[in-house]
């Protein structure tokens, strides 16, 4: 979660699974730093957080919230598309693996409605529209529940970026959403 002068981030997360207590493991997956060697590199600078799954599911660890609210698309350590609160948040309300998956799913589709440029036209902004009324389909009464808009529009430039959308898109009908892809 931290490294230090001259050192930047680009994957700071690797999933274990579960583990034994006093077990060693080496993960397939790796982390990725870059450093200016201008700079000394300080290893006690860098800084750890492990992360327990949430109902099961592996999660990145929690955000730092300053840094999460600090852009449109937050912390996304695991490169989902989905912010690693709002991936926390949904572990913790699914109960099995199709349902967290369909939730990840949704929160992605509808995130992607607040991280990409604004519709420039009615017939675009329908299009995302529709992607998150399809998916939202398969997801449960408790993500259903959740009003997804209001987690994921928590900053004011979010809900400005959202509400930019909404204003393209004007009012919607049940019958102008585009079919679903199977």
């Amino acid at each position: 979660t931290g490294a230090g002068s001259g050192t930047t981030i680009f994957d700071g997360s690797v999933l274990v699974g579960d583990m034994a207590a006093n077990a060693a493991v080496t993960p397939s997956d790796t982390i990725t730093l870059r450093h200016d060697r201008v700079m000394p590199f300080k290893p006690s600078a860098l800084v750890w957080q492990i992360s327990e799954p949430i109902n099961g599911f592996p999660v990145p660890p929690d955000p730092n919230p300053i840094t999460n609210g600090s852009t449109l698309g937050g912390v996304d350590t695991n490169s989902n598309g989905v912010r690693d609160d709002v991936e926390r948040l949904l572990a913790g309300i699914t109960t099995t693996q199709a349902d967290f998956v369909a939730s990840l799913n949704y929160a992605s589709a509808y995130q992607a409605l607040i991280t990409s440029l604004t519709p420039t036209s009615r017939a675009d902004a329908l299009i995302g529209f529709s992607r998150v009324a399809c998916r939202a389909q398969r997801i449960s009464s408790a993500v259903r529940n959740l009003r997804i808009e209001d987690v994921l529009a928590d900053t004011a430039d979010r809900k400005s970026v959202l509400a930019d959308f909404f204003a393209v898109l004007i009012a919607i009908s049940s019958k102008e959403i585009l079919p679903c892809e199977k």
